[in-house]
């Protein structure tokens, strides 16, 4: 586990995830749908780089790409969660792992499949990821508006960026939190 914690780069096969958000008896038909995985490298702070390559790469309609807020969390009791990092003390950061952050992962046949979540999981973090949904593409979502082609960027902050043009300047990642604002405050109540 130690010499997990300074891999940088990671290329899962199917059968090294865990896949926390899949049912054991659907298990083994999504990771015949990710068989291919394996040249595929996983890096941190690549999500939605990842998340869009995978739903292009499948070939496969049941595997979509979805955007919206994920939050890294410990589970201590039936439905009850506390943030897996928590500050003593009022946190000021706008991107900090204590609270939900802008996120992107896949779903296939509709559960939950998210890569990093998975690499962090691997390499060093316990604990669970909460995801709340904002858009879902499909692989025709994907061809038609360009994933990957612009690098690691969310689909839906590029499409808000350009219909808001006109607006003030403002950081990538306050826009980031202002687009990603619904879901973000949806994971917030279920964790306390």
């Amino acid at each position: 586990m130690n010499d997990r914690q300074s891999v940088s780069v990671w290329y899962p096969h199917a059968s090294d995830l865990a896949l926390p958000d899949v049912p054991p008896a659907e298990r083994g038909q999504v990771r015949q749908i990710l068989a291919w995985l394996g040249k595929l490298p996983i890096r941190g702070g690549t999500c939605w780089q990842t998340a869009q390559a995978i739903t292009l790469l499948a070939h496969d309609p049941g595997v979509q790409y979805v955007e919206g807020a994920s939050w890294n969390v410990k589970q201590i009791g039936a439905g009850k969660y506390v943030p897996l990092f928590q500050h003593d003390g009022e946190c000021s950061s706008d991107v900090c792992v204590c609270k939900p952050l802008p996120h992107a992962w896949n779903t296939v046949n509709g559960h939950v499949v998210d890569l990093l979540a998975e690499f962090y999981s691997w390499r060093l973090l316990p604990g669970e990821f909460l995801h709340e949904p904002l858009k879902v593409y499909s692989h025709e979502d994907m061809l038609r508006l360009g994933g990957v082609s612009s690098g690691n960027f969310s689909i839906f902050q590029k499409v808000w960026m350009e219909e808001h043009q006109d607006r003030e300047p403002e950081s990538m990642a306050a826009i980031c939190q202002n687009v990603f604002k619904e879901a973000i405050d949806k994971l917030r109540p279920s964790v306390g």
